[in-house]
């Protein structure tokens, strides 16, 4: 029996063959390794969503009351840039706010055949550094609290009542434009002194007759210092 020739060729291609198949069956497992762990992932996604959410959701809240705070605090700064810390009322600074408001307000009512002006009374305490001297600031103090309080409690409405300095204190009121200032300044005074009890000097300036809510506070000044060198000082 001969032996029979090897074919070369023939071999290679069936070796071939069987490296290409087993290639492509390894790269079809890879391609269900690769998709069942993509599906695996999304899986996993889709179960730990809901958690995820809810701490984004405790996230924002935090957030939210963080920026709520801030928001308060800077509320509770510009009220304290507006207040007196001592007695509770505006300062100079609400003082000047509120009469551009009021002199807008009186404005607007003139124009609609209705005038109005803006009159100041301003108090000054008399004695309060006697007062601080002789029995300390304490007793002072005391003293400024107690007549903020009645400047609270008699002022009306349309009256806004301010500390503008340390004894210096104003209210301030929208007037009909032909009510006399004087009158209306002693009847306010008078009202007010009635229940503080405390000696003042007062003075009253109406913005009609000054420039501007400064001018106003310096005229009305003025007056009190001649009721104060004319001994008219009001006491109770």
């Amino acid at each position: 029996m001969g032996i029979r020739p090897i074919d070369i060729n023939g071999e290679r291609q069936r070796r071939s063959a069987a490296d290409a198949s087993a290639d492509s069956a390894a790269g079809v497992s890879r391609r269900m390794a690769d998709a069942a762990k993509r599906a695996g992932s999304g899986i996993a996604t889709f179960a730990t969503a809901p958690f995820k959410i809810k701490e984004l959701r405790r996230d924002l809240e935090k957030k939210e009351v963080e920026i709520a705070e801030k928001d308060g605090t800077i509320r509770e700064l510009q009220r304290d840039a507006r207040r007196d810390r001592m007695t509770g009322l505006g300062n100079r600074n609400a003082f000047y706010d509120a009469t551009a408001r009021m002199v807008q307000g009186a404005e607007n009512r003139s124009r609609r055949g209705e005038p109005r002006d803006v009159v100041a009374v301003y108090f000054d305490l008399d004695g309060l550094k006697k007062a601080n001297d002789t029995y300390g600031h304490a007793t002072g103090d005391a003293l400024l609290r107690r007549f903020s309080g009645s400047l609270k409690k008699m002022t009306r409405s349309g009256e806004e009542a301010f500390r503008i300095g340390g004894d210096e204190f104003v209210i301030l009121a929208v007037v009909r434009d032909d009510a006399p200032a004087r009158l209306l300044a002693d009847k306010i005074a008078q009202r007010v002194l009635g229940a503080a009890r405390i000696s003042v000097s007062y003075g009253y300036a109406a913005l009609s007759e000054a420039h501007g809510a400064e001018g106003m506070i310096k005229l009305a000044d003025s007056r009190m210092y001649e009721m104060k060198q004319a001994c008219r000082t009001v006491h109770r």
